[in-house]
Parts: C-alpha cells; structure tokens; sequence
C-alpha cells in the first residue's frame, strides 16, 4: 500500500534542483530530517526546527515520522515531475509537494552600514550570556575585549582569528585561501564550526558587501576542493548567492533596522538555539562581519 506524505512548503531553489537531476540517494538521516543528494546537490526533508533551508522541503513532525520510519541511508530516491512527488522504496513511499507553498528568504542591500554598527553592543551581550566560547574555543568575551582596544594577540586561537577578519578584505586570494584552509571543516557534526562562521560573515557580505573578491573567490576555490562536508558546502554555497536560512536572515535583517533591541533579542535566541554550536558560531561570523565594517 503506497504511503503519501504532504510537503508543506519548499525553498524556491527546490525545482532547479530537479531539472538538474531527477534520481538520487538518502545522504544523511537524523532525528529531524534528511538530506537528499540529487546530482551534484543535497536537499533537506524536514521539519523547521531549524528554521527553514535554503535547500529545504518542510513537513509536520508526524509526517516525518512516518518518512524516516522507513527510509534508511543509501536508498534510492527519484522525482517524478507529472505529479510532483519525491518517490522512496520504489514508489511505496511518496512526498508530495504539489500544494505546497514556496519561500525565499533574501538579504537586502543596505546603503548606511553604521545603523548595524549601533547593534554590535547588543549582539554581543546577547552572545555572551548565551555562550562563553565558540566551537573552536576562542573566549568571546576575550576576543571583543582584544578587538576593540586593538592590543597585540596573546595566544594562537585569537591570532588565527585576526588573521580571518583580515583575510575578510584582502585583495589576494592566495592569502584568503591560506587563512580560509584553517577554518572550512574544522570543527564538529554535519556543519563545523569554521563553516558555520564563514556563513555569518557571508550574511553581513550580503546586506553590505564587505568581503573583497579575492575572499569569495577563495572560498569558491576550496569548496570545489571539497574540503568540508557535504552539508557545510550545500549552506556555503548557497550563502554565495545571498540565500540563507529564515533564522539568519531575520537577525540580520533586525540589524539593519532601528529602535529593535527586542526583536533583535528574539531573534537572536532563536538563531543561537540552533544546533550544538551551529547557531553560536554563526552569531559569531555575523559579530567578525561586523567588527569588519567597525574596521573599514
């Protein structure tokens, strides 16, 4: 007896994905979704506890239940573009998004950049309560001290970490890459904690266009390098063409706002509650994002 699963809603970067490829395999599975490889990409099938992905398809809890209930890592997948279903064990199972809603979660361009200059304090009062170090163990409260009074780096953690706000503006890309081989997979879990800040200082690149060429190229160098995993490159690279998820948009776009501590707050929790240390360190690329714009 075939199984229906309905997809609620789905990111818009969805049916180019199947036009791309139309079979695949399960990737990955846990307990709040799954990753999809179709051809050169990965898509999401899950809930929103995460907020919603640049790559996702999103169901309700029971109907999740009942797709990882039978659908084991390395099972076939394939697209049926006549009735827009995702079928599983040979068409016994199928997601169904033919209702489903579609979403966009864009950064806008700002012109002033000094109106989220004037959140910085916030955030990083918010982001010490929340945490005292990030996932590659530099000292937040340390690292913002050292930052703002401009004194000399006394260990290696926060030397490594000036030389990334740098390498944000440097205009050679061997130099990027250099810095960048350190921080992409390094780290925990599905998306390292390196990868996790790159994605915070691509959310500020994409409201105020702070990091240089060189730096993006860089980073598109190494992810054809394949040098994190296959999860991290998926959120990289849409992060590249300004797509991210609902959770960071919103934070950042409370901070090109005025007169929204609270929201601001709220957000931010929300944004910090993600993951292990996922949501912590992408609050932190987004702080380095705008110690960046402190600099220029």
């Amino acid at each position: 007896m075939k199984t229906n699963i309905k997809g609620e809603e789905y990111s818009q970067h969805i049916p180019l994905l199947f036009t791309q490829a139309d079979t695949g395999i399960v990737h990955s599975k846990f307990d709040n979704g799954l990753n999809v490889r179709m051809g050169e990409h990965l898509l999401f099938i899950g809930t929103t506890k995460n907020g919603k992905l640049p790559f996702g398809i999103h169901v309700k809890q029971e109907a999740l239940q009942k797709l990882l209930q039978h659908v084991n890592q390395f099972d076939q997948v394939y697209w049926i573009q006549s009735t827009c279903e995702l079928q599983f064990h040979e068409g016994m199972i199928a997601l169904d998004i033919k209702a489903a809603s579609k979403f966009n979660f864009a950064i806008e361009p700002v012109i002033h950049r000094k109106v989220m200059l004037e959140h910085l304090p916030a955030l990083a009062s918010c982001f010490i309560q929340h945490t005292a170090e990030t996932g590659l163990n530099v000292l937040v409260e340390d690292y913002l001290l050292h930052e703002l009074d401009g004194s000399h780096a006394e260990n290696e953690v926060i030397e490594k970490h000036d030389a990334l706000l740098a390498a944000i503006t440097t205009n050679k890309t061997e130099d990027a890459i250099r810095v960048l081989r350190y921080f992409l997979g390094r780290g925990k879990g599905l998306t390292p904690s390196g990868d996790d800040y790159i994605v915070g200082i691509l959310a500020v690149h994409a409201a105020t266009s702070i990091c240089s060429e060189a730096f993006i190229h860089a980073i598109q160098v190494l992810l054809d390098e394949r040098i994190t995993t296959d999860v991290s490159r998926e959120y990289l690279f849409y992060a590249l063409q300004g797509a991210f998820s609902s959770t960071v948009v919103h934070v950042i776009h409370e901070l090109t706002k005025k007169n929204t501590k609270n929201n601001l707050q709220a957000r931010l929790e929300a944004l910090l509650s993600v993951g292990h240390s996922s949501g912590a360190d992408t609050v932190f690329g987004i702080l380095v994002g705008l110690l960046t714009i402190r600099r220029k």
